[in-house]
């Protein structure tokens, strides 16, 4: 047996050195940190427990789910980054997933490819992350994925971790299920034993089948007494025969007893006691609206006040983490990150009143420079949708029907071809134009 484990470990480590021989030869002097509890773990109770999954899919989507914009001083750097945005479906999907896991977990695990000038980001399954290597200083040298019955071990460029709420500097982060998912901190009792507390969520578990037992055990039976022996096995059949809803008619007279419960199996106040401590470590008063009743409107609205500033926490947590991927991507692709500015915002851009100012400055100042922002038509058409009263304009002048023309303080003038071709080549009119153009 021995001599198997370490045949496999030495494959282990010569995969590791075809990937990084750096790794190897300091593998035995990393901290090994695990997730508590593990991730696959989580996941399980997001896909079974339905207060889990209710709760990180609500938060999840109030999180992200009003998408977001993008912000920046430099066209080129908004326009690497929004494309960037798009290709990875970072709009829709990513954000989605990330959300998730960090409400379970507090952790999200992101492939950056290729590890030197970012394209492409690959989603990490939450559970395929089994381990984190750190050296003595904390800093992660390796994260350990566990995926297809194969053992990957990635660099840290090579993984974007989103790590939430970490503990006592913990490698991984905590999201809102781990402290369910554990067991008590334990006691010791008179005897000196140590007695632990099973996870909440194991317990609740079991209550749950506990009770379907119960009903299933203590559904309304009777027991029919005085049946003649002669007849007992006709009878017995007949019985397992009936419908619910049918009755059946005998010749003797029978006497019908109702079995009794047992009184013990009564635990309403114990099981009220652990959901409210399920909803507690949720953080979500919502579970409690929906399955009882007497909530108003008002109770609602509060309860509501309650979870928003954790749902503006994770947003301010991703868009940090975000920007910071940005300033990355940005500066390997040959630009200045502070420079750039690139921010996230959440939620829609608010568009911008229009004034009947900025119409008519937008007007004249196309005319001034010879490359109109809007056109003549366009800036009427604008003042008509804002209520003014404005006839067509009839043609006031007559052009050729050949030459080039240039649109100067409020007038047009005729221009040779030689200044049209160099007007074109350039991307603002200079100053010259005041003195070749006379009005």
């Amino acid at each position: 047996m021995l001599n198997k484990i370490r045949k496999a470990f030495n494959t282990i480590l010569s995969k590791i050195q075809k990937h990084d021989k750096s790794l190897v030869k300091s593998i035995s002097e990393l901290l090994h940190e695990y997730a508590d509890p593990s991730m696959s773990d989580l996941i399980d109770y997001y896909k079974r427990d339905e207060y889990v999954g209710y709760t990180i899919d609500a938060f999840s989507t109030r999180t992200v789910g009003m998408s977001f914009f993008l912000t920046a001083n430099q066209p080129r750097a908004l326009k690497l980054i929004d494309n960037f945005c798009r290709a990875n479906k970072l709009y829709s999907e990513l954000h989605w997933k990330i959300a998730r896991d960090l409400w379970l977990s507090g952790n999200a695990f992101i492939n950056t490819v290729p590890a030197n000038k970012i394209t492409t980001l690959h989603y990490l399954p939450l559970s395929s992350i089994s381990k984190i290597l750190r050296d003595r200083d904390g800093n992660v040298e390796s994260y350990v994925q566990s995926w297809g019955g194969m053992i990957n071990y990635l660099s840290k460029d090579e993984v974007f971790h989103y790590k939430f709420n970490s503990i006592d500097e913990n490698a991984f982060g905590e999201g809102l299920v781990n402290r369910l998912a554990r067991s008590g901190k334990g006691y010791l009792t008179e005897r000196n034993k140590l007695r632990k507390r099973p996870p909440l969520l194991k317990i609740r578990e079991k209550s749950i089948d506990n009770a379907h037992r119960i009903l299933s055990r203590y559904l309304p039976r009777h027991v029919y007494k005085n049946i003649p022996s002669a007849k007992l096995d006709d009878f017995v059949s007949l019985l397992n025969n009936l419908e619910p809803e049918q009755d059946f008619a005998a010749d003797f007279n029978i006497e019908i007893e109702e079995a009794k419960m047992d009184p013990r199996t009564r635990f309403e106040g114990l099981i009220d006691l652990l959901d409210r401590m399920q909803v507690i470590g949720l953080h979500n008063p919502m579970l409690r609206l929906i399955t009882l009743a007497g909530f108003t409107y008002a109770s609602s609205q509060a309860a509501m006040e309650t979870i928003e500033p954790e749902i503006r926490m994770m947003q301010h947590f991703i868009k940090e983490k975000d920007e910071e991927l940005f300033a990355k991507i940005i500066e390997q692709h040959g630009g200045d990150p502070i420079n750039a500015n690139v921010e996230l915002h959440w939620g829609m851009p608010e568009r911008p009143e229009l004034l009947i100012e900025d119409i008519i400055s937008a007007y004249r100042t196309g005319l001034e420079y010879g490359a109109p922002i809007i056109t003549r038509e366009e800036a009427r058409e604008m003042l008509r949708e804002s209520g003014w009263i404005i006839k067509e304009m009839k043609n006031e002048f007559q052009f050729k029907s050949e030459g080039n023309f240039l649109a100067y303080k409020g007038k047009i003038y005729s221009i040779s071809d030689t200044f049209y071709r160099y007007l074109r080549e350039i991307r603002e009119a200079p100053a010259l134009i005041k003195a070749m153009v006379r009005e």
